[in-house]
């Protein structure tokens, strides 16, 4: 019990909890950040590449998220058979709607780039030019 006294009476099992949540909340910040980096990485090692222009000049900035418009509107047909319409819909998604939009800029060029989410499923990996 010398433990509860030294901590303001706090137990050690609740000490551990909160050290636990402390450390699950810096994994997902440093994950945030570690993913952010990687595809920020990844595009300025294409730029350099595609650009021709040494890393050093290159700046890369997240400019936003692909995100889907609506769908055109479906056959009569299709519309009036729920399963037929959530086929339909799934076939007409965007495959790049929740991709990064990321700027590099750099020796007087500026590109745009879209990089996929990690674990986002059978997708493309890495950051493709746009």
């Amino acid at each position: 019990m010398m433990w509860a006294r030294a901590l303001g009476g706090t137990t050690l099992a609740a000490l551990l909890v909160t050290m636990r949540r402390a450390a699950l909340v810096l994994v997902v910040l440093l994950n945030a950040v570690a993913t952010m980096g990687c595809a920020a990485w990844e595009v300025k090692r294409r730029f350099v590449i595609d650009g021709v222009c040494p890393s050093d000049r290159v700046t890369v900035t997240q400019a936003g998220v692909v995100t889907a418009g609506p769908p055109p509107p479906a056959p009569p047909e299709i519309a009036a058979d729920p399963e037929r319409l959530a086929i339909y819909y799934e076939k007409t998604r965007n495959p790049d709607e929740g991709d990064r939009i990321f700027i590099a800029e750099g020796c007087g060029e500026r590109r745009w780039y879209t990089c996929d989410y990690p674990g986002a499923g059978p997708r493309r990996a890495g950051c493709l030019p746009r």
